[in-house]
């Protein structure tokens, strides 16, 4: 390998440069600390003197990360032009490296943890579809909000990207837009959503953290956060809100999940059988209470992270008085592509519940 750089200067890249060896063609890098722990995902663009057969990256501080179980047999993705990406074959986690091949890599190419989801394309996204249909309002104080339908309706709160580096939420929001945009008409339901809550950590390259290294699902009951204020005062508007889902991406599971506390069985009956019906793998998980968590962390040998403040779905179930779950999208399982149908598929469950 005769000559290569590495561009970390555009819209959510991460990671930091560490090393070369031209002659044995490895490519050497960190990923970017994140106040207490390090980012797990990583984004760059490679840039190669010439075409090479292949060449091998390395990420030598993956076990850093507070998710380091996630890289086993974990597969990053490629692409060419930022839009098409696709899986690596494999991959090695050992001795707290994260590595991988590239296989007959072009001159230039990008390299992600998991498919990236920018502020930008969100913009052309809205523009090209849901800006032209009449059913929607796009609006904009400092993160981006979109409604749909008569707000006087029942509604279902959608939100994503709390944590920047979670992508698979913004892919899920745009399936389930581009379902409604394309047909799935709801007259008997509303929709509130903002697809990129965390937007100034997602432009920094960041995994959790905003610009002050706060994770937003840590702080929803303290009211000097901008952006979680403007989603409370939208939600406290609604006449009937109905639902609240936050959608996140897990780093370590290799199943897709519903993630809920307190919702009574009645509720449970009417909101999760059209669901499952409609994503027949998905699991339902009960949030566990502090004994049982402390518990099953002595039992697995793992840290109990301890973090003060509340989860978006707790505050706003006991804020609002509405049944609210989190969704976690599996890094390993589902892609960026299946995260999109998933979205669709989802709203599909959506319209078959009684809301009455």
């Amino acid at each position: 390998m005769k000559g290569a750089t590495l561009d970390f200067e555009f819209e959510g890249a991460s990671g930091e440069l560490v090393s070369i060896n031209h002659d044995i063609k490895e490519l050497h890098v960190n990923l970017s600390k994140e106040n207490y722990s390090y980012c797990h995902s990583f984004l760059f663009k490679v840039k190669l003197d010439q075409p090479e057969t292949d060449i091998k990256i390395v990420i030598d501080n993956a076990g850093r990360s507070s998710f380091q179980k996630g890289w086993y047999g974990y597969r990053p993705f490629i692409s060419l032009d930022f839009l098409n990406w696709k899986r690596l074959p494999d991959s090695e986690f050992r001795n707290g490296q994260f590595s991988f091949s590239v296989d007959h890599p072009t001159t230039e190419f990008y390299v992600a943890w998991y498919p990236p989801y920018s502020s930008q394309m969100l913009d052309e996204f809205l523009s090209a579809t849901v800006k032209k249909k009449n059913d929607f309002e796009v609006w904009q104080q400092k993160i981006p909000c979109i409604r749909y339908g008569d707000l006087n309706k029942p509604t279902v709160i959608i939100i994503g990207r709390q944590h920047p580096g979670e992508s698979m939420g913004s892919f899920f929001i745009e399936g389930l837009l581009e379902e409604l945009v394309n047909g799935q008409h709801m007259p008997n339901l509303s929709f509130l959503m903002f697809p990129i809550v965390n937007i100034e950590g997602t432009r920094a390259g960041n995994h959790r953290l905003d610009k002050n290294n706060m994770d937003f699902n840590r702080i929803w009951d303290r009211e000097d956060t901008f952006e979680l204020e403007v989603i409370k005062n939208e939600i406290n508007k609604l006449p009937t809100p109905k639902l609240f889902i936050d959608v996140h991406g897990d780093e370590v599971s290799k199943v897709d999940y519903i993630f809920y506390n307190k919702i009574n069985i009645d509720k449970r009956k009417q909101l999760f059988p059209p669901i499952k019906e409609e994503l027949p793998d998905i699991l339902f998980l009960k949030k566990l209470g502090f004994t049982k968590r402390f518990v099953k962390s002595l039992v697995d040998r793992r840290k109990l992270l301890l973090k003060s403040g509340r989860l978006a779905f707790d505050f706003v179930q006991s804020k609002f008085s509405i049944p609210a779950f989190t969704l976690e999208i599996s890094a390993h399982n589902t892609d960026h592509d299946e995260s999109r149908t998933m979205g669709g598929q989802f709203l599909k469950g959506l319209k078959k519940i009684d809301w009455r």
